[in-house]
């Protein structure tokens, strides 16, 4: 028979393993609607037969899973400095309102906006004084973050190795300016430029600033970049 520490640490994993299911499945179902639902092992001749379930299955089940881990007693609602980047109860009770929220069901909106309160109100969470906060790398996993992952600089992506190989986020090698020469910024490869309506929208806002990159400016202080496709020269700074 299992011992009481191996018992909470199969509970504990479980529920972090459908919470993971459910993070990935909410991606899946948003980006394409109709996904294979996989609950189970596949035998090797099944997994070409697959068909797509209806989206309200999916988020059925996704619903499932995070129910499951947020009635899991293991799962801890904080977790120490070592473990940073782990499932933790106020992430799933997050991630369980947004999913009800993306469905846009006017009769559970009560509902999402209940379990959002759980979120606010546990004592665990608040907004950054200081809105800039949230994109230094040195204010990560602070008061304002419910679950982050834990990206590392250890190993490098590029062109060549998109499938594995790097533990860094693309976001920033993708979003950044094509063959930078300048103060504060790497290069990158100038994708998802900022357009300039966007830009106009928030020409008053205060997270302006900590949110666009504009490159005129950086050419006004002799910085270059290569203008990349639909170039409009707004960066995405976050």
């Amino acid at each position: 028979e299992a011992s009481g520490i191996e018992d909470t640490f199969k509970a504990k994993t479980a529920a972090e393993a459908k919470f993971l299911r459910a993070f990935f499945y909410f991606d899946l179902v948003r980006f394409f609607e109709n996904v294979p639902l996989i609950t189970s092992t596949l035998a090797a001749d099944a997994i070409y037969t697959q068909v797509q379930a209806k989206s309200s299955d999916v988020y059925a089940q996704i619903e499932q899973d995070l129910n499951d881990a947020r009635n899991t007693f293991e799962l801890p609602s904080t977790v120490p400095p070592d473990e940073l980047g782990r499932v933790t109860q106020g992430a799933v009770t997050a991630l369980l309102g947004k999913v009800i929220l993306y469905q846009n069901d006017e009769s559970r909106m009560a509902e999402a906006a209940f379990i959002f309160d759980e979120v606010i109100n546990a004592g665990i969470y608040d907004l950054e004084f200081d809105y800039a906060n949230i994109f230094s790398s040195d204010n990560e996993c602070r008061v304002e973050s419910i679950f982050e992952i834990q990206y590392a600089a250890n190993q490098r992506g590029g062109w060549e190795n998109f499938g594995n190989g790097t533990e860094g986020n693309y976001d920033v090698q993708f979003f950044g300016m094509r063959d930078y020469v300048g103060p504060i910024y790497a290069n990158g490869w100038s994708f998802c430029p900022v357009t300039e309506e966007l830009v106009a929208f928030m020409q008053n806002d205060p997270r302006a600033e900590h949110t666009i990159i504009d490159g005129n400016d950086l050419k006004q202080q002799g910085a270059s970049y290569t203008e990349g496709y639909q170039n409009t020269d707004y960066f995405i700074k976050k």
